[in-house]
């Protein structure tokens, strides 16, 4: 007979079985929401291209729809994906419900490639505080980016690129202190980047391109007030000016640890940035493949540092204002697959050992000023005359403009035959100086010895007489 105790004790199988039916509750258990079930069905009708490429809902249970998740304790719906990308077709205006800012457990929203057709960024976003993950990609929202955005606390990943965002980061992102992932590319934002951005200390990864963005160069290097393990940036095609930091190849950037960093600042893989008030030494420029600062009013001399990059394979400056020489070291950066310098203000000859980057496939030297004679090399050999063009001070081989002999050019600009012809009128002037001293001294050398000397000036006399006499 069993004891009062033991009555009372509890049963570790039938823990075990509710533990494992919390967990792992059976497919036929009905967890949706009522009132949920109800605003998803509201928010996917003001998406009609969602139909395109989702399966009709059906059912009592929502949380068994595609593009639904829900909390498997709880039921309340975590995660909504109505993205529709790629778009089949024509877009369909579509608006976003009100009732969505209901779903108040969400971590996960995703409307990417909806076209909201120029609707403002709606202020109630920033009551979805469980929010982790935001991708409105491609949604055609338009307008200011709601300062109330700041109240997302948790976010991880936020997304608002390719879309018409208009005036400044407001300074309230600041407080997305969990934000790893940040991408606002393709849109038209104006105004210097916040400072607001330095304190967000678990930033990974941050696309700010193709927008208005203005301020130095430089300013934004020196955002960061943490540790930051920023490991991409991309700020190609804005109107950042000033010139780059000397600090960038070295292997301190005020502070900024760069270990396993991959460095761009172009479309996809791009990288960089900053710490402030911190003395990091690097372990590993290894990962630091590619540089892209392409299409902004940057000034200035190309920091000869970059050269310390001996790991890079892509450098792209063009579209600048760059000025000064290329750096003498370029050839140390022999993993250098694309080097595109053009449309800048570069001066002085193309460094010699530009002919020891034998992994190069991509030159654009175009539309600088540079000088003298194109390098010659096994690599070199590839490139056409369009990696040049648009330097008229540049000869040999492939442009037309010959250095053949005397044509040849040197670091000034002027030809080899231009300086010759210099040396040959120095030449005849000291000639005909030479000559003129020799007259005179000779000349007169000879009148004063006739003029003197009585016996010589009489043999003179006679000399001439009898010259005379055998012409008579």
């Amino acid at each position: 007979m069993a004891s009062p105790a033991d009555a009372t004790a509890p049963n570790p199988f039938l823990s075990l079985f509710l533990i494992i039916t919390l967990l792992f509750p059976s497919k036929s258990m009905d967890l949706c929401i009522e009132k949920e079930r109800e605003v998803l069905l509201s928010v996917r009708a003001g998406v009609p291209d969602a139909d395109k490429q989702l399966p009709p809902w059906s059912g009592h249970d929502c949380c068994s729809w595609e593009g639904v998740g829900c909390n498997n304790i709880t039921g309340h719906v975590v995660t909504l994906d109505l993205s529709v990308c790629p778009v089949i077709g024509p877009r369909a205006p579509a608006k976003l419900h009100s009732s969505l800012f209901d779903l108040k457990h969400l971590h996960e929203l995703d409307l990417s490639c909806n076209n909201f057709y120029g609707a403002p960024l709606p202020e109630l976003i920033g009551s979805l505080t469980m929010l982790k993950y935001l991708h409105l990609y491609s949604t055609a929202f338009s307008g200011k980016i709601p300062h109330q955005l700041g109240n997302l606390s948790n976010l991880l990943s936020l997304d608002l690129s390719h879309n018409y965002i208009s005036e400044e980061i407001p300074e309230s992102i600041g407080n997305l202190k969990n934000l790893q992932f940040l991408y606002m590319s393709n849109n038209k934002i104006i105004g210097a980047i916040p400072g607001a951005l330095g304190s967000l200390c678990n930033l990974s990864r941050i696309t700010l391109s193709h927008n208005r963005i203005a301020g130095e160069l430089v300013d934004f290097f020196e955002l960061s007030r943490c540790k930051s393990r920023l490991t991409y940036i991309d700020l190609c095609s804005n109107q950042l000016n000033g010139s780059v930091p000397t600090s960038l190849g070295k292997t301190k950037l005020n502070g900024l640890h760069l270990e396993n960093i991959i460095f761009k600042i172009f479309n996809e893989d791009n990288i960089i940035l900053i710490a402030k008030n911190l003395t990091l030494h690097f372990t590993s420029l290894a990962l630091v493949t590619s540089i892209d600062l392409s299409n902004n009013n940057l000034s200035g001399p190309i920091p000869r540092e970059l050269t310390n990059l001996r790991g890079l394979h892509f450098l792209n400056l063009s579209s600048n204002h760059f000025s000064g020489n290329i750096p003498e070291n370029i050839g140390f950066m022999n993993q250098l697959e694309s080097l595109d310098l053009s449309k800048n203000q570069l001066s002085g000859r193309i460094p010699s050992n530009i002919s020891a980057l034998n992994f190069l496939s991509v030159l654009n030297l175009s539309y600088n000023n540079l000088v003298g004679e194109v390098p010659t090399g096994s690599q070199l050999r590839t490139f056409t005359n369009w990696s040049y063009i648009g330097n008229p001070k540049l000869c040999g081989e492939p442009l037309q403009n010959k250095c053949l002999g005397d044509n040849s050019t040197i670091d000034n600009g002027v030809t080899k035959e231009e300086d010759r012809h210099e040396d040959d009128e120095y030449e005849r002037i000291w000639y005909l100086i030479g000559f003129a001293l020799g007259f005179v001294f000779g000349f007169w050398g000879f009148m004063a010895t006739v003029m003197i000397k009585k016996s010589t000036r009489i043999k003179y006399i006679l000399l001439i007489d009898r010259i005379c006499v055998c012409f008579a």
